[in-house]
């Protein structure tokens, strides 16, 4: 069953004309009267529903039924630092989404060599993601912020840092910030600034060294399963 976003969906919704975006993507997939489809607000609420009408315009669906989801897990952030390869960034968005994440920071730091990418394509990347996972809830994607803005924010949460002198992972029940440096790592000073924080663990991910973006989802996915 496809699945649609459709942030105009409410527990008591039933009917949506869907338009735009999500029409242009139910048409190619060449959906059709009859057709059963799922949708997704992003904000917990999902539901099941029949096309009952095709135009060249949008597309008609009558709600069958509506689930409200609670959101059960506790907060998962990752900092990623800004990668200087834009799908790079994106694919680090996109497993963000799959694997349960709940908020994700472009880090701006010191060796960073592109200052920003624009987060409207990193929210565009996120809703595909929403959809092809079919979860109910959407990435919250922040603004990008300095190393110090993010520590500041996070004074109370278990913080990880991916480091090759780290330890092995360990469950973490409370709420937690995965630091992934950019391409050229964290300098000197951001990484004393980071393990002068009280609440720092190190993860030793790998006996080699990892791109950012594979630091960033292995992180995601060691959460995700222990």
């Amino acid at each position: 069953m496809e699945c649609l976003y459709t942030p105009e969906l409410t527990t008591t919704t039933q009917s949506l004309v869907i338009t735009g975006d999500e029409y242009t993507h139910a048409k190619a997939l060449r959906l059709s009267v009859g057709e059963q489809l799922q949708l997704t607000n992003g904000s917990g609420t999902t539901a099941v529903c029949s096309i009952v009408e095709v135009t060249k315009k949008n597309l008609i669906v009558h709600i069958e039924s509506t689930q409200q989801h609670k959101l059960t897990t506790r907060k998962v952030t990752v900092a990623l630092g800004i990668l200087d390869n834009r799908d790079r960034m994106e694919f680090a968005v996109e497993k963000a989404v799959e694997l349960g994440v709940t908020d994700f920071i472009p880090l701006q730091t010191q060796f960073v060599q592109r200052r920003a990418h624009g987060t409207q394509r990193l929210e565009s990347k996120a809703i595909a993601a929403v959809k092809q996972s079919k979860q109910p809830f959407r990435l919250n994607i922040h603004p990008v912020q300095t190393l110090q803005e993010v520590l500041n924010s996070y004074t109370t949460t278990t913080i990880v840092l991916a480091d090759e002198h780290g330890n092995r992972p360990s469950k973490i029940d409370d709420e937690v910030l995965f630091l992934i440096g950019p391409e050229g790592g964290f300098s000197p000073d951001e990484k004393n600034l980071i393990l002068s924080q009280p609440n720092i663990q190190q993860w030793k991910l790998t006996d080699s060294r990892l791109r950012a973006e594979t630091a960033a989802m292995s992180c995601m996915a060691i959460n995700a399963v222990l």
